[in-house]
């Protein structure tokens, strides 16, 4: 299914009736259980950063999959019996669907890109379970709450992703730049890509709505890093004209709005300590340099290219 292929996804397992497992934890073992064949860790900040969730919700996911023995020594473990709490597919590994990494940007929660993932998997694998593909089946799926998919199923709508009218689930035949910048990796080309062909292109109040609600994101943004530069950091008007464009690329290229306050003020803070990119400095870069060293340290591009990219 290549529809969306240069967008990150984690390919999230399928559970049978037998596993206990949140929506979170789903998704983070799911990730976890990719990178075991390559034998790589990475940090609760990078672990969020390629499944959508915020540090500290990693941080608790593990705690609980460590005491499910599902997480050992940073690596996914299975023991015989929680090998039944996964569906297994036809070739012997484990059965699942690829779920699209929502960006850090997006308007839509992370259990709302997982609705949108799944049904698109059966959409494309032709499947429709003997009850219908109800919230209440697509919460099962997932572990989270008919309730929940319900209201996902209604943003999905009310953004234009795909028509849901409380009953059925359909595709619109394209996708639109806004709808792309809703998922993680590097926006296409072209102006609309091909998902479906069930209805012609979303309504175009549905897009406008979408577009809103995004740049409100990124004013606000813009508006911390602001708040943070005159009053926490003390700069002048001239210096916050000067840090503003490279403190704002920092933070959007390395893909990261930050969930907190505090959590702002600390990245800032160690982008405004590193030392220059000189080549740069003309044109309002910052400190690209040093930005590129912490993101390393921290999970962001230190791991292999396809992990998160082809899972």
């Amino acid at each position: 299914m290549d529809i969306l292929n240069n967008k990150h996804y984690v390919y999230t397992l399928a559970t049978t009736d037998a596993a206990d497992l949140s929506h979170s934890e789903l998704l983070v073992f799911s990730f976890l259980w990719y990178l075991r064949q390559y034998r790589t860790q990475m940090s609760n900040r990078g672990i969020g950063r390629r499944t959508g969730l915020n540090e500290e919700t990693v941080a608790s996911v593990l705690r609980k999959l460590e005491a499910l023995g599902l997480h050992q020594n940073g690596l996914a473990e299975l023991s015989d019996d929680k090998r039944k709490w996964f569906r297994a597919s036809e070739s012997g590994t484990f059965a699942g669907f690829r779920n699209y990494v929502r960006s850090p940007s997006s308007e839509l929660t992370v259990v709302q890109h997982s609705v949108f993932s799944y049904a698109l998997h059966c959409k494309a694998k032709n499947f429709r379970p003997k009850s219908g593909l109800t919230p209440a089946y697509i919460a099962k799926v997932l572990g989270s709450s008919a309730e929940t998919v319900k209201k996902a199923l209604e943003r999905l709508n009310e953004f234009g992703l795909l028509k849901w009218d409380g009953f059925t689930i359909n595709f619109y035949r394209t996708l639109y730049p806004d709808h792309l910048m809703l998922f993680l990796g590097k926006d296409e080309e072209s102006s609309s890509i091909s998902i479906g062909d069930d209805l012609d292109a979303p309504p175009e109040s549905a897009v406008r709505r979408l577009r809103e609600k995004s740049l409100e994101v990124l004013d606000s943004l813009e508006e911390r890093v602001l708040r943070f530069l005159k009053n926490s950091w003390e700069c002048s008007d001239d210096d916050v004209r000067a840090l503003l464009p490279g403190a704002l690329r920092y933070l959007r290229e390395g893909g990261i709005v930050p969930q907190s306050d505090p959590e702002l003020e600390d990245m800032l803070r160690r982008w405004i300590d590193e030392p220059e990119d000189t080549e740069n400095a003309d044109k309002g870069a910052g400190p690209t340099a040093g930005a590129k060293s912490i993101a390393d340290s921290n999970g962001y591009f230190g791991v292999p290219d396809e992990l998160g990219l082809v899972c």
